[in-house]
């Protein structure tokens, strides 16, 4: 249960049972008023009804969208962490992509050269290495003009200080993330945050560990 829902439940059983108090305090009154009290008491009990109505109201929306409330703040938490660290993910493969093109053999063909001019390039013909059946005909020919590229790649994303298991791991936080959202802080804070105590939202917790290494490459020349 997120703090959101148990501090509307604590409210709601807080207004229950001072409605209950003021319930009790008006039934032990003596209605052997004068007609001007015998009024107010009725109109006080109308109100004591209408806030007994209100509170089962609230009660039965607690119920019923409680679990949505859940959902909704997990994801606005998901969606913070995410975009507050995805772009560090995108600032490393920049930095791997210079050093990529520093190894780049004099030979390559004008083809390869031309398809990994870029650093969205390189990722793109990753992608489909990743994806090229070894036994079909048509895809042999990819494998073979490009297929030292993963290899050149993860030598790289090594120099730049990234293990390949941890780089693998943010590779699929960015994607797991919305590319609409930016909103990174500097690595050298980011990595102080993730180093606290400060909470990680529970479906985004295994990529922790994986981001505190990309931020530590981050910052080695910082």
């Amino acid at each position: 249960m997120t703090d959101v829902r148990r501090n509307f439940k604590r409210k709601l059983t807080e207004a229950e049972n001072h409605h209950h108090t003021a319930a009790e305090s008006i039934d032990a009154l003596d209605l052997q008023k004068p007609v001007g009290d015998k009024d107010a008491l009725a109109a006080v009990d109308r109100l004591r009804n209408s806030s007994k109505s209100a509170i089962q109201l609230a009660s039965t929306i607690e119920k019923q969208y409680g679990d949505a409330a859940i959902v909704l703040h997990q994801y606005k938490d998901a969606v913070t962490f995410a975009s507050k660290h995805r772009d560090h993910v995108t600032s490393f493969e920049s930095q791997v992509f210079f050093t990529f093109r520093a190894k780049l053999p004099k030979d390559i063909s004008a083809v390869a050269a031309s398809a990994l001019a870029t650093k969205n390039g390189v990722l793109s013909t990753l992608a489909d290495l990743a994806r090229a059946d070894p036994e079909d005909e048509d895809a042999k020919a990819f494998i073979k003009t490009f297929g030292w590229v993963k290899g050149a790649w993860e030598a790289a994303v090594k120099k730049r200080g990234m293990s390949l298991p941890d780089y693998e791991a943010v590779r699929a936080f960015k994607q797991k993330s919305n590319n609409s959202f930016h909103d990174a802080d500097p690595p050298r804070d980011a990595l102080r945050v993730l180093e606290s105590p400060a909470p990680v939202p529970e479906e985004l917790q295994q990529y922790r560990e994986p981001l505190k290494a990309l931020l530590k490459a981050l910052t080695m020349k910082q």
